[in-house]
């Protein structure tokens, strides 16, 4: 009887130890299952996050292909731009050319003018004094007035 009571009471040691390991186990599994399920939704919430950055990479996306489709217009609006500016240039070039040329022009008609106007007034002068009679004072004021009146392009 000693033995059976001895075996006994060794089932029941064993047994205890035996539920204090199945307790343990137990609760290890539940703190696991608790981090398992905490990571879980940690998880759930990167994959959301991560469709949300997803949606806003692609939109990114598209509104950079339309800014460089813009660019690419805009530059071909410039380079347009430019050959019609460096044609106005040109044109402008060439018009500043005509104006210089019709200013030297107009000087040299201005003088030519002015020469012509001194000469018809010795002209004047010289017929009023072929009317007056007096040949001295028409010869000096043709010879007076021969300069200026070559200058203007008139032959006495």
């Amino acid at each position: 009887m000693a033995i059976v009571g001895l075996a006994s009471v060794v089932a029941l040691v064993g047994f205890g130890l035996m539920a204090r390991d199945w307790n343990a186990t137990l609760d290890a599994t539940d703190r696991a299952n608790d981090r398992l399920d905490r990571t879980e939704a940690k998880l759930d919430r990167t994959q959301d996050d991560l469709g949300a950055t997803v949606e806003i990479v692609d939109a990114n996306r598209v509104a950079l292909a339309a800014a460089i489709r813009t660019r690419l217009a805009r530059e071909a609006e410039r380079s347009q731009s430019q050959g019609t500016y460096d044609a106005n240039v040109q044109w402008l070039q060439g018009l500043q050319g005509a104006l210089d040329d019709a200013s030297a022009a107009l000087v040299v008609s201005t003088g030519q003018l002015d020469a012509l106007q001194s000469c018809v007034a010795g002209a004047t002068e010289a017929l009023n004094q072929a009317a007056a009679g007096d040949s001295g004072g028409l010869a000096v004021t043709v010879r007076g007035i021969q300069g200026v009146c070559a200058e203007a392009g008139v032959q006495l």
